[in-house]
């Protein structure tokens, strides 16, 4: 097979081997820290613009392959026993996948009696497949040569700016836990102007000051920091709050906020500033208890699940 090889780091002789007809076969995909395009679509409950029935909510944007498919199915059920979860964190969830709006009502009423649930989100029908091509969500694995969606999960705030994507292939189905998890991480880091750790959970030490002396971090943070290499400084929510990224920090412990009820101050999120949720809320769920398309839309993207790994070699 004949293939173009894109040369970019020539000091080092990185080079990259890609099929020659890849920018024929592939679509456009919106990215991480992009706008997700706005739509118009008819979904189960209505017809929806995207950005006005977010009204400044995140978004859990799943597409699917398809109604009346095994894991697809237990995706659906899942997500309707688990609702609630997603609105306590101000998050609202919406489903797309190229049936028709009779066929996804149909599959969900099945879905809504064998797990006894009920199905409060709405579900988009693209059986045009306007929005997947538009968006890059048609599926490349061979056997159903483009007659599905991918399996695929945006993170969207309330800004409309995607802030994680998760891609799973057909065979295997999506996990709502980390869906929640990252969603915890992002609100978090955003409200506290930190970073969030590797396998990081609601309630565990966030990473703050990137690029900022210890000292400068001691004197910030307190008893309350755990140094461990200039590089790799812990600080835990839990204990009363630092004036890092807040104009007016309270000095009040995070339990306080839990009593009170109030409100955490606003922040400067990294990289974009989300909205604030009460940090009352977002600690609760510790507890175990109790519209653009961006310029360069006209250059297709590459490396979709179900294709062959470029080969690359640096010499």
């Amino acid at each position: 097979m004949s293939v173009s090889i894109f040369r970019f780091g020539r000091r080092l002789g990185t080079s990259v081997r890609l099929p020659s007809d890849y920018r024929a076969n592939r679509y456009w995909q919106p990215q991480v820290n992009e706008a997700f395009p706005d739509f118009t679509a008819i979904t189960t409950r209505g017809t929806i613009k995207l950005k006005e029935w977010a009204r400044g909510s995140w978004v859990y944007l799943m597409s699917h392959p398809a109604a009346f498919t095994p894991v697809c199915s237990t995706e659906i059920g899942e997500l309707a026993k688990r609702t609630t979860e997603f609105e306590e964190r101000n998050v609202r969830v919406l489903a797309l996948t190229r049936d028709t709006v009779e066929q996804i009502g149909a599959w969900s009423r099945q879905i809504e009696d064998i797990y006894d649930v009920r199905i409060t989100f709405p579900h988009v029908a693209d059986p045009e497949s306007v929005i997947g091509r538009a968006c890059g969500l048609v599926s490349n694995e061979a056997e159903w040569n483009g007659r599905m969606c991918v399996r695929r999960t945006y993170l969207i705030d309330p800004d409309g700016i995607i802030r994680a994507i998760f891609e799973y292939p057909l065979a295997v189905g999506r996990s709502v836990d980390e869906a929640l998890r990252t969603i915890d991480a992002l609100q978090v880091a955003g409200q506290m102007g930190a970073f969030t750790p590797g396998d990081w959970k609601m309630g565990d030490p966030v990473l703050v000051g990137n690029g900022e002396s210890t000292e400068g971090l001691k004197k910030r943070y307190g008893r309350h920091l755990r140094s461990l290499a200039p590089f790799l400084n812990f600080f835990d929510i839990r204990k009363p709050s630092a004036p890092a990224a807040t104009d007016a920090a309270p000095a009040s412990p995070a339990s306080a906020w839990q009593s009170r009820g109030d409100t955490a101050p606003r922040v400067r999120a990294v990289p974009r500033p989300v909205r604030a949720i009460p940090m009352s809320n977002l600690l609760r769920l510790a507890d175990p208890a109790p519209g653009r398309v961006p310029a360069h839309a006209n250059v297709p993207a590459f490396g979709q699940l179900g294709d062959e790994m470029p080969k690359y070699h640096n010499s």
